[in-house]
């Protein structure tokens, strides 16, 4: 009778196991198939990891609406809203803030999490406020080296980059080189 048992169990599962999506009547897709109450935790999990590491406020009681508060320097502070709520499908929606838009231009193509977007291996949400972080507190860094430097010689930028100057140097003898 044991056996018989097993055997009732072992065709349970298997059955279980079958029924697919194709079973049921609806279409395949490549798309990642999430219940609701796995969606919720994935979402809870993200916020949950935001919180861990960074300023936050939930927009409206959302988990997936939120405001990061970012401190790159002692006199530069950015809130970035963020809307992950078609998240792992889709790219989270950022709101950044008119100074951080004219650095930065479209975070879609300037940030790599966001530009090489795979909604079957998406990089968490903390890995793209990280991003984000890292190049706002690397221009914070510039700007302040270049500030040094302008009290000592004269400085242009030198084209688009964010890091490049020329720096103009005069002798005594009023020569300059650059």
């Amino acid at each position: 009778m044991s056996n018989e048992k097993k055997d009732e169990e072992e065709i349970t599962i298997e059955v279980d196991e079958e029924d697919t999506p194709q079973e049921s009547g609806e279409t395949p897709s490549d798309e990642y198939y999430m219940d609701s109450s796995d969606l919720d935790a994935l979402l809870a999990t993200q916020t949950q990891m935001l919180m861990n590491e960074f300023q936050v406020e939930l927009v409206n009681g959302t988990i997936s609406r939120v405001k990061v508060y970012l401190d790159v320097s002692l006199t530069e502070h950015y809130v970035i809203g963020i809307d992950f709520s078609a998240y792992p499908s889709e790219k989270p929606l950022l709101t950044l803030p008119e100074n951080v838009k004219n650095i930065l231009g479209d975070p879609n193509e300037s940030l790599n999490t966001l530009k090489n977007w795979d909604p079957n291996n998406p990089p968490s949400i903390v890995d793209v406020v990280r991003e984000l972080e890292t190049i706002l507190y690397e221009i914070s860094m510039y700007k302040s080296q270049a500030e040094q430097i302008s009290h000592e010689f004269k400085i242009d930028p030198a084209g688009d980059s964010r890091n490049h100057y020329i720096v103009t140097f005069i002798t005594y003898g009023w020569k300059e080189y650059k």
